[in-house]
């Protein structure tokens, strides 16, 4: 919304167009071969994840350039941002890492607009905070410069997301950000039993960098906990399974099982595990689409066969 009001005071036109994943793929598919940038080498998908990386932390192309020095690759990356920002400016159009990015500039560019979000949004509150990166960070700092009411929520020991440009050491440096400050620790715990919670806490103990906290499980001290290792995601995904059908054999309801996954990729390996083992499951997945899931995509490829499609790649996907 504020882009939308504001914009065209750095040089954009207030109806800009938002590019998705699939329009920036399209865009750098384009570029790459204008550029004659050779996809082998530079994946389309990597340099797109090193502007991404760039804007998180309020890089443009010309600082990026110039922090390039004498490595190829980044020199190479720094030329692809370049001619990717151009071709944005030129179609009027911004993609999802920009509208942080592009805030910030405005924000810092013109004090009366800062000055009427300022007074705007006295009062700030920010929840998993651990998870900001540099851009986020930015903003909400010019936000609350003025009145100081901020509230920020998290906790350093649950950061995951650095992949994406998050930096937990932004909430480490709270303290020397905002003087004026008061700390409250939440020690209660009620999600899960002593046993979970001491060994996470023994696990990461060892990180260097950290706010110190005891926490206090509500739930009793429950089970010990026992870790498998094994070699590798074949073995892992038959001795998982093995032990789900001792728990069903043992009387255990399959409604008291669960799996949690890092990557939906390991839940894919799992669900066709389970069928062939007669494991009745539900997955709970983060797809927004029900006809991007797998299941769904090799239902219709096979009524597409039925239907009379002659297409060979949807035969050799179901061929099996």
């Amino acid at each position: 919304r504020i882009l939308r009001r504001y914009i065209d005071r750095i040089g954009f036109d207030t109806n800009f167009s938002i590019y998705d994943a699939d329009d920036q793929k399209t865009l750098m598919k384009e570029l790459c071969k204008r550029l004659e940038v050779d996809t082998k080498i530079y994946k389309e998908r990597a340099l797109l994840a090193a502007i991404s990386s760039a804007k998180d932390e309020l890089i443009g192309p010309m600082e990026f350039a110039k922090n390039a020095g004498s490595d190829y690759i980044k020199q190479k990356q720094a030329q692809v941002y370049l001619e990717y920002q151009k071709a944005l400016k030129k179609n009027n159009a911004l993609d999802f890492d920009d509208l942080i990015f592009y805030t910030v500039e405005l924000f810092r560019k013109d004090e009366e607009v800062l000055a009427g979000y300022q007074e705007r949004f006295r009062y700030i509150m920010v929840d998993e905070y651990q998870d900001t990166n540099t851009a986020q960070f930015q903003l909400i700092r010019l936000l609350a410069d003025r009145y100081k009411n901020l509230c920020v929520v998290g906790d350093d020991d649950q950061s995951i997301y650095g992949f994406r440009g998050a930096r937990p050491d932004i909430m480490l440096a709270f303290p020397k950000e905002f003087k004026e400050l008061k700390q409250v620790t939440v020690g209660g715990n009620y999600r899960c039993t002593s046993q979970i919670l001491t060994a996470a806490s023994m696990l990461i103990g060892n990180n260097r960098k950290r706010y110190t906290k005891k926490l206090k499980a509500h739930k009793g001290k429950g089970d010990r906990v026992h870790v498998t290792q094994y070699p590798d995601m074949t073995a892992q995904t038959q001795g998982i399974t093995d032990k789900i059908q001792e728990y069903i054999r043992s009387g255990t309801d399959v409604d008291e099982i669960a799996v949690l996954f890092r990557t939906a990729r390991q839940m894919n390996v799992f669900s066709r595990k389970f069928m062939e083992y007669n494991i009745p499951f539900i997955m709970k997945d983060s797809v927004q689409n029900l006809f991007e899931h797998w299941v769904a995509k090799d239902v219709i490829t096979y009524l597409q066969l039925a239907h009379g499609d002659r297409s060979r790649g949807a035969f050799l996907k179901i061929a099996n």
